[in-house]
């Protein structure tokens, strides 16, 4: 018999045990069906489809409801989800968990299932839009009463990925879809903490032996010194900005040094001069991406000639955005000092809270697991402090780079990780929930 489990259970689940799955062990495919479908209600019908797919796949079966009210915690590799019976109203429910699956494990792939008479109706739009982001995969549902209804639906599950190196390399979305973007925040440097960083590092060159990512970095205390002579001394903007391109660039040189005292062979300084070149000749490529971890610092002068639009240089999320998008990835990770996100800024201290609590709204400091980039400003309070004391109404995101990020083409996932917990970035990495995840 099939087992009956949550649908989105962790890579190889055998009972309650979590096993590392490899290229030679079987992908996880859920197969999610409302409770009168004949995939969840008719044994003979499940028997029939466990029996052609279980060669190749763990396969675990649920329900639509349950998949609905799921907190998803690890995605399996493959999820099926079977529209049918499924009323309208709650389509977009179904395509808010199919945004928190492909944020947690950029990986995962998910195919519905839909009669044709339901992808004739607009309604079925908000399916169509995520086809074409290459969130989804959409396939007409075989028709039950065919004596080959296990084995077309066994050729439709073929049709995606079917082994984690084809998972790995292949997407409708940017060549780098399944590459994960990773920013180190101003907000570790500032802590000025040698153990936590080089923990931090050390996890980063282990990581890499089994992921590929790429490496972006924020201001820290440098960008503090620009910040402060503009408020001091009252530099122009423009001296401003040069000055944070200059102090970006030393904080990238100062991860690329840290990492080579680590292991001197596998990382890759990649200048901003040569960045066009980078984009547009195809210089990264997944062969190079094995060997070295590429540290960027920012976007050059020049990103208009490679359709990126010109960036102030203070605003390095916005930078990490736009280059990300610019590869083709699906998500970024930015490594924070807070566990994810929370309604107020969980290290602000106890004097700033009592100075401004009028200015924030009463309440519980909620975490948020998934936040919509549209309604950051409803759910959380964007006032925070910077490393020098002063007020930002900039906490968690830049606001230059919200836009970016809901404009982007390829990107859909901001995640949030606490840099100082190493393990964090491991399970981000591994498609295990880790802190919080910005949707759009």
């Amino acid at each position: 018999m099939v087992q009956q489990m949550e649908p989105i259970a962790g890579r190889g689940i055998e009972g309650n045990v979590v096993q590392d799955v490899s290229l030679e062990k079987k992908l996880s495919l859920s197969i999610i069906a409302s409770g009168d479908s004949d995939l969840v209600k008719e044994e003979e019908k499940k028997e029939e489809v466990s029996q052609t797919l279980q060669p190749n796949y763990s396969l675990y079966f649920s329900e639509l409801s349950a998949f609905m009210r799921s907190h998803i915690e690890q995605p399996t590799n493959i999820c099926l989800v079977d529209l049918l019976h499924l009323p309208v109203d709650y389509y977009a429910t179904v395509i808010d968990k199919i945004k928190q699956i492909r944020a947690i494990n950029i990986e995962s792939k998910v195919m519905i299932l839909a009669t044709g008479e339901q992808q004739a109706q607009e309604s079925f739009n908000l399916f169509r839009e995520a086809n074409e982001r290459g969130l989804v995969e959409v396939s007409t549902r075989p028709d039950p009463e065919e004596l080959e209804y296990a084995a077309a639906l066994s050729a439709m599950v073929g049709k995606l990925p079917n082994s984690l190196d084809e998972l790995y390399k292949h997407g409708k979305n940017g060549k780098f879809e399944n590459v994960e973007v990773v920013k180190i925040g101003g907000s570790i440097f500032d802590l000025l903490d040698r153990e936590v960083l080089h923990n931090l590092l050390e996890t980063i060159v282990e990581i890499h032996q089994d992921q590929d990512l790429i490496l972006t970095v924020g201001g820290g205390p440098l960008q503090s010194v620009p910040a402060d002579y503009r408020t001091s001394l009252g530099i122009s903007d423009f001296r401003y900005q040069e000055s944070s391109k200059e102090q970006i660039t030393q904080q990238a040189l100062t991860v690329v040094d840290l990492l080579r005292q680590i292991s001197p062979d596998k990382v890759a300084y990649m200048p901003p001069e040569d960045m066009v070149r980078t984009l547009k000749d195809n210089w990264i490529t997944r062969e190079f991406l094995m060997g070295k971890i590429p540290v960027f610092s920012y976007l050059p002068e020049e990103s208009e000639e490679i359709g990126i639009p010109k960036t102030q240089y203070s605003a390095s999320d916005a930078h990490t955005v736009r280059f990300a998008d610019a590869l083709g990835s699906g998500k970024v990770i930015f490594l924070k000092n807070t566990d994810g996100i929370y309604r107020r800024d969980p290290n602000l201290p106890k004097t700033f809270w009592d100075r401004l609590r009028k200015q924030f709204r009463e309440g519980k400091n909620d975490f948020f697991d998934f936040v919509y980039a549209p309604h950051i400003g409803d759910k959380i309070e964007r006032l925070g402090l910077t490393p020098r004391g002063e007020v930002t109404d900039e906490h968690l995101i830049e606001t230059l780079a919200l836009q970016p990020f809901i404009d982007s083409r390829y990107l859909h996932t901001i995640q949030i990780v606490n840099g100082t917990k190493p393990q964090e970035l491991v399970n981000a990495m591994k498609g295990i929930k880790a802190g919080s995840y910005i949707l759009k």
